[in-house]
């Protein structure tokens, strides 16, 4: 397969996963909305962990990617935001939880089984720190 059609086919499993993701309900303030439409992101991310590198590579630009993002600039026009701030505020909480599911369930992340090992390494460098 050639790379054009495996970009392709990444773009396309991206549109995909994206048109999971429920609608944030209408009739919220501003921010109970972004609350409700980025934790539903979220999880749709979480139950999609090897979407998210291609997430990180691309923007969705496939229709429902698009229609996503007309929906929540809209709803962010529509409480007042200005043009611009309703868009740097999408691509801003976009990739606010995107880097949050990748850290949290993207490739390396660290498992349940690993945090003891994790607590052992943090408090080993909080007692170097000398409790500060």
């Amino acid at each position: 397969m050639d790379n054009g059609k495996v970009i392709d086919t990444a773009l396309k499993l991206i549109d995909e996963v994206g048109a999971q993701a429920p609608r944030a309900a209408e009739g919220r303030s501003w921010r109970e909305a972004v609350t409700v439409g980025a934790e539903a992101f979220y999880d749709t991310l979480r139950k999609h962990p090897n979407a998210l590198p291609l997430l990180v590579a691309r923007v969705p630009v496939g229709p429902n990617g698009l229609v996503n993002r007309e929906r929540v600039i809209g709803l962010l026009l529509g409480l007042g935001f200005p043009v611009d701030l309703a868009a740097r505020a999408f691509t801003a909480i976009g990739h606010f939880v995107v880097g949050f599911a990748i850290q949290q369930h993207g490739p390396g992340a660290a498992r349940p089984e690993d945090q003891p090992e994790l607590l052992d390494g943090l408090e080993r460098a909080r007692q170097a720190c000398g409790d500060q």
